[in-house]
């Protein structure tokens, strides 16, 4: 049980009498019902769960005015005392999930204000408070604050809010504010405190978001059906970082999946625990990625896919198109390794020391744009992408369950599958990463029978920020052996 799992069946059993009889007192002896296995509540009893009508409410993204009410409360505020550690980790990924969703609605909600250039409507000053409230860095919050105040003639506040927005970003993540933003707050400049008002475009609209359920857990994808005739469906299998909604935002990233799927049906998805998916306070296994992706080959209608895995995806990667061999036609490897800590014959990653620390950094720098300089060199000195990742870091994951996913990756080791693997791979690895060694990607080559081996000439780990060119030439003769 959550809420005595250390406790013997007899003591829970009390400690549940016990919660009971307390229940009774306050609501009465007519708020439960049991058929001696199970207890729960009455369909009879008029109880409202302000979260479950908050979950109604965001399914799609609706907004509801008692949204803005609700969100600014902890999911079972005032619980925490006296709890199992697995009961409060519960809630605490319950929380993170609930305010992921809340953010992802109130954002829907004040898109079309950017993107349309429709005047303020009531309540759009108090959603974008929320949503600022929320969460501080969000560009999409400030620029509709800016915007109403300079709607209603009131310059002056909206430059105020713009230099709290720039001195926050600047002192926590050490960026300035996008071009957007700037270029908003020179338009508003250039006409003084009082003068004409002009309307102003940001951010690209949210696209759309399909969930596929495995066994009550929701899955968030998404479906780029090739603008070429093809009969290939690539599924994208991301690293520890992801948020659908966010990753688009990166425009070299997105031209990148763009081209990709010139080629091929493209299907991305967050895994399980992070970005749109369900926050389920556990980090998934191999197999239950594995699992998922089965769910979105079947809820697509898929016959064969090929599989792809980018850095800590790779593993999954592996490891799926070995178990659903009838399904899977090709393994593509980017930026990735079979193990992730060095052993006396494995000595291309870190020992498990450096690996621990590596995480204890990551965790009290995480909301920043961590790890920046390692992904991508000399890429840390872009403020509009170093405010991406940071904000694409913060709404992926908490600090705590992102521990706990590295915690598991921290033991993958898949070198046991690679001589199973019977199907054509492409393995693709920059020669100069600074995340994993290129020694991964060779050792890969060496173990995979079919495989055919990139080495871009290039030190970025993310290759859509580098010269596309080698790793596009070397899918496209892949995906021919394939046809």
């Amino acid at each position: 049980m959550l809420l005595w799992p250390d406790s013997e069946s007899g003591n829970a059993r009390v400690a549940l009498r016990s919660c009971i009889s307390d229940l009774n007192q306050v609501l009465g002896s007519g708020w439960s019902e049991s058929n001696g296995e199970l207890i729960r509540l009455s369909s009879q009893f008029p109880l409202t769960l302000d979260a479950l009508e908050l979950r109604a409410d965001l399914v799609g993204r609706r907004f509801a005015t008692d949204i803005l009410a609700v969100a600014e409360r902890e999911f079972l505020d005032g619980v925490e005392q006296g709890l199992s550690d697995e009961m409060r980790e519960w809630i605490e990924a319950q929380r993170a999930s609930l305010k992921q969703e809340v953010i992802a609605c109130l954002e829907n909600k004040l898109q079309p204000f950017v993107d349309t250039h429709r005047t303020s409507e009531e309540g759009d000053a108090s959603v974008a408070t929320t949503l600022k409230k929320l969460d501080p860095y969000n560009e999409l919050a400030i620029m509709c604050l800016m915007r109403i105040y300079h709607l209603k003639g009131l310059n002056q506040k909206a430059i105020e809010e713009y230099k709290g927005y720039s001195q926050l970003i600047e002192s926590e993540l050490g960026v300035r504010p996008s071009p957007n933003v700037e270029q908003y707050k020179a338009s508003i400049l250039s006409e003084g405190m009082r003068g004409t008002r002009q309307a102003y475009t940001s951010i690209p609209p949210l696209e759309e978001v399909e969930f596929v359920e495995n066994n009550g857990v929701y899955i968030a994808t998404k479906y780029f059906r090739s603008t070429q005739p093809s009969n290939k469906t690539i599924i994208f299998v991301w690293g520890f970082v992801s948020h659908l909604d966010r990753l688009l935002e990166e425009p070299n990233l997105r031209s990148f999946l763009e081209s990709i799927a010139l080629r091929a049906n493209l299907i991305i998805f967050d895994k399980r625990g992070v970005g749109l998916s369900d926050r389920i306070g556990q980090p998934p296994s191999l197999s239950d990625t594995c699992s998922d992706i089965s769910s979105i080959i079947n809820h697509y209608g898929c016959d064969k896919v090929i599989i792809a895995g980018l850095s800590e995806g790779g593993p999954a990667a592996i490891y799926t198109a070995n178990k659903l061999a009838q399904k899977v036609e090709g393994l593509v490897l980017i930026g990735t390794a079979a193990k992730w800590i060095k052993d006396e014959d494995y000595p291309y990653t870190l020992s498990g020391d450096n690996y621990d620390k590596w995480l204890s950094i990551l965790q009290k720098e995480w909301g920043t744009a961590l790890n920046l300089k390692d992904f991508a060199p000399g890429a840390e000195q872009y403020t509009e992408l170093a405010l991406w990742w940071a904000r694409t870091v913060r709404t992926a994951s908490s600090p705590s369950m992102i521990k706990r996913i590295l915690l598991a990756a921290k033991h993958m080791d898949v070198r046991p599958l690679l001589p199973e693997l019977h199907l054509p791979c492409l393995i693709v690895h920059a020669r100069g990463d600074q995340m994993l060694r290129v020694d991964n990607g060779r050792y890969l080559k060496r173990n995979i029978k079919q495989s055919a081996y990139v080495e871009l000439d290039s030190d970025k780990h993310w290759p859509w920020l580098d010269d596309t060119t080698g790793f596009f030439r070397g899918l496209d003769s892949y995906l021919e052996i394939l046809n």
